[in-house]
Formats: structure tokens, sequence, C-alpha cells
């Protein structure tokens, strides 16, 4: 049983997202305002289950799961036990989260410096195309093209070694932003504080935990999986069970057609993805052809499937390899397509593949490994001492056999044409 949990929850911050939305449904179903005092089992229990469930989230390193079963607990508390004006619980519940989120920032403040590199690129994006976004995909079709464009404007060291490839943008409501624009974004949040309110204000259980969902997708990518991407259209459904308005009823309807797409999208995809890697473990291409709009679509599995296929030392397919280039630029796509044009003589083409990926992650040294073969085959011999000086200074960004072994094979090319890297970098 815990085998399978793990297998449809891979990520830590989802399997947190799950704890969180359990932990606040024990503490609301158990602590009833008029209950508390007459009923300590009930009392006990929802001690124990709120202790636990947030134990879960902390051992699993999920911030954003904490602040989410923070925010859902302190909804039911402010609703059923303080009894103050509205704008006083607004004001608490503000602090509260804010206090907590100044402390969350120092358990991993390069992680949060991170996200926050994320997010100032992705308002760069937003102001680009304000109001209708860059269509379906967009993020991943311009995000690290963006990001590439910001890192060659700074000079703050520490920001280029943060820098990643990124795959998605930490935040659902950015992510809406920068595919569908500002207006459609708008529009869900009217819904979703429309729901919000009719909820709470019929202390509906589901309603917290939906909150809890919420300031969640704030901070991470629930949507990326299907366990946590159903849980919203659910909780959405839930939350307006009680509400027999008209707007409610519209609602409802809309979550139930939300679950039924997300369904159909992610069995879709699941099984094109096991028949991606049964074609990969086969050694045939054909299978990756026909699926080859979905695996270039998609950030994270073209990384798998390019992964994979370095490990099984096979070529990744051109036709794949020429959309993921378009579909989803990484540095460590640009660096597999600028191995191919190396391979067949289009050093030109390579080169600007190169330059860009170094742009996008200046800290990883691949891409910078294989501009110095090009350099040092036309005998751009100053050129490639400059960069080879350059490289050889730059400090890790993780100290491993990969960075370790890229360092002595750039060593040993310096080497082999008398190169030396004793001169300064001007």
């Amino acid at each position: 049983m815990v085998d399978w949990f793990w297998q449809i929850l891979p990520y830590p911050a989802l399997r947190g997202c799950i704890y969180a939305i359990l932990g606040v449904g024990v503490c609301g179903f158990a602590a009833k305002s008029r209950q508390l005092k007459a009923n300590k089992l009930k009392s006990v229990v929802a001690l124990i289950g709120v202790v636990f469930f947030l134990a879960l989230t902390i051992i699993l390193e999920s911030r954003a799961a904490v602040l989410a079963v923070v925010a859902g607990i302190c909804a039911i508390i402010i609703k059923r036990v303080l009894h103050v004006k509205r704008v006083s619980k607004i004001v608490l519940m503000t602090t509260a989260l804010s206090i907590l989120l100044s402390i969350l920032f120092f358990v991993r403040p390069e992680s949060a410096e991170g996200r926050l590199l994320i997010w100032r690129i992705c308002g760069n994006m937003i102001k680009e195309e304000p109001f209708w976004g860059f269509g379906p995909g967009g993020f991943s079709r311009e995000y690290m093209n963006y990001q590439a464009n910001y890192l060659s404007g700074i000079d703050d060291e520490h920001l280029l070694y943060l820098a990643d490839d990124v795959f998605c943008p930490y935040n659902e409501y950015l992510h809406i932003a920068i595919n569908f624009g500002l207006i459609p974004l708008i529009a869900i949040l009217v819904v979703l504080a429309y729901v919000l309110w009719s909820g709470i204000k019929r202390d509906n259980l589901f309603a917290y935990q939906l909150l809890g969902f919420l300031v969640f997708s704030f901070f991470s990518f629930p949507s990326y999986h299907l366990s946590t991407c159903i849980l919203f259209p659910l909780l959405l459904f839930a939350s307006l069970s009680a509400d027999r308005s008209l707007p409610g009823r519209a609602v409802r309807a809309l979550s139930v057609i939300i679950a039924g797409w997300i369904i159909c999208l992610f069995a879709i995809r699941s099984k094109a993805e096991k028949e991606i890697l049964a074609g990969i473990c086969d050694r045939s291409d054909n299978i990756a052809e026909i699926h080859s709009d979905i695996i270039s679509k998609s950030p994270y599995l073209i990384d798998t499937y390019i992964s994979i296929c370095d490990r099984l030392a096979r070529p990744v397919p051109e036709k794949i390899l020429d959309l993921a280039v378009t579909n989803t630029p990484s540095c460590h796509v640009l660096s597999k397509a600028a191995e191919k044009e190396m391979a067949e003589g289009n050093n030109n083409t390579a080169e600007a593949l190169l330059r860009r990926a170094s742009a996008m992650v200046p800290s990883r040294l691949k891409p910078k490994k294989l501009l110095l073969q090009i350099l040092v085959s036309e005998s751009r011999l100053e050129e490639a001492v400059i960069l080879g000086d350059e490289i050889l200074r730059m400090p890790d960004k993780v100290t491993g056999s990969a960075s370790i072994l890229t360092r002595e094979e750039i060593k040993h090319i310096l080497y082999e044409n008398n190169l030396s890297v004793s001169y300064n970098n001007p």
C-alpha cells in the first residue's frame, strides 16, 4: 500500500499537499466550536490529527504544504472559535501566514531565492503579454528564453548560480497568467473567491480544505500530477454542496466538466508515457515518433526521455529533438541539439545553440565544454583560452562525480592542444 502511494505521488511536495488537506479535514471534523469543551475526546483527536499531519508536511520539507495546513486550520479557528469582526479575521489570517512565510523563507533560503528569481522572470513575461498570455504551453515554450535574456543583463553571481532548467513556475496563478493572460486569471479568482465565501459562510469543511489547496498552489505545482490536480474540481464541487443558488449550481456543473477533462487528459498522457518508455527499452523509435508531439511539449518528459537515451547510449530521434528545441527549449535540450549539429559538421548552428544554452543556465558546464571543443577544432585558440580559464575558475553549483569528470575532460582538451589557462580573463 505504501509503495503504491509513493508511486502515484512521486514528489514529496505533492504528498505534502495530500497530508495538508487531510490535516485540515481532521481538524475541521473534530473541532466543532460547540463541542470543544463538552467532548474532550474530539479535542484530543483534533490535536493529534493536526500535529500528525503537520509533522508529516515538515518531515517532507514541503514548505507549501505547511502553509496550506496552517491556512486551513487558522480559517477554522477564526470562523468557529474567535468571534470577531470580518476585517479583524482577515487581518489575523494575513498576519499569521506572513509570519510563517517569513520563518519558512530561512529554512531553505537558496530554494526560496530561486523561486523568487523564477517569479521575477515570470513577471517580465506577463508584462509582454498581459491580457491573453502566450497561449497553451506558453510557459514551457518561452520561459527559458526570457531567463537567458534576464540573466545576460545582470552581474549578480549569486543569482547566476541559482538559475537552472525550469519546468514549472512553482505558482499555478502565474502559470495561468503566462499561458492565458490576466483576464482569465481574474475571472478564475472571482469564481474562487465566491466559492470560498459561500463555503466558509456555511461552515463547509471542504471550503477550508479548498483554501489550503489554493494556498499550496501559490507555492507549488499540483496541476502536474493527476492525484493532486483532480483534488481541485472535487473540492470545488464539495465546497458548494449546500449552495442552491444559480452561481453555486453553475460552478458545480463546471467542476464536473473540469474533473472529466482532467481525467481524460491524464489518461491519454499516461498511456503515451508507458508506450514511450516501453519503446525506449525495446530500442524502437516508432512509438516515440508517434507520440513526438506529447514528448516535445512536456519539459519534464523530454528531459527524462533524453536522459534515458543517454544512459542507453541511444541517439534521440531527430524529429523529437527538433520539436523540443521549439516547444520546450532548455539548457539540456539545446546542448543535446548542439551535439547533433556538431556530429553533422554544422559548427555555426551548434555554437549558437550552445551560447544560448549557457545564457539560460550560466553555471552548467556541459554547454561550455562543447563550445570549447568547437573553438579548439576551428583553431580559435585565444577564445578557447579565455573560455577555458572562465570554466576552470567557476565554482561548482553542486560538487559531484559528473562535474568533476567534466572539469577533467576540459583540462584534457586544453592539455592536448597545448593551451595554458594561466592567463587572467580580461
